[in-house]
């Protein structure tokens, strides 16, 4: 069940874990120094990105391009490939702004 915390912009929700997963989170929050919850928030931050518009992604690509000098350009490549990706991903869904 799905609960508001008020004024913190966050849910709380019940999570069933297997015992060997939720040791694995704990060992993964003690190496980074967080709690369990800062870890799970940061996995779950870094495998669902938050989308980013179109405009951020131009704005984003411009950045790039200047900075385009300090890089290599097999990274700056690969980097432009990806946001290409999310450009066309965004292009594709109806409603795209």
């Amino acid at each position: 069940m799905v609960q508001p915390r008020a004024g913190q912009g966050t849910v709380q929700i019940a999570l069933r874990l297997p015992p060997d997963l939720r040791d694995r989170i704990k060992e993964a929050a003690e190496k980074h120094g967080r709690s369990i919850n800062s870890e799970i928030i940061n996995t779950l931050n870094a495998f669902y990105p938050e989308r980013m518009t179109l405009e951020d992604m131009v704005s984003y690509l411009k950045d790039l391009t200047e900075q385009s000098e300090g890089g290599s350009r097999s990274e700056i490549m690969a980097e432009l490939e990806h946001v290409l990706e999310l450009i066309t991903e965004t292009i594709q869904k109806p409603g795209a702004k």
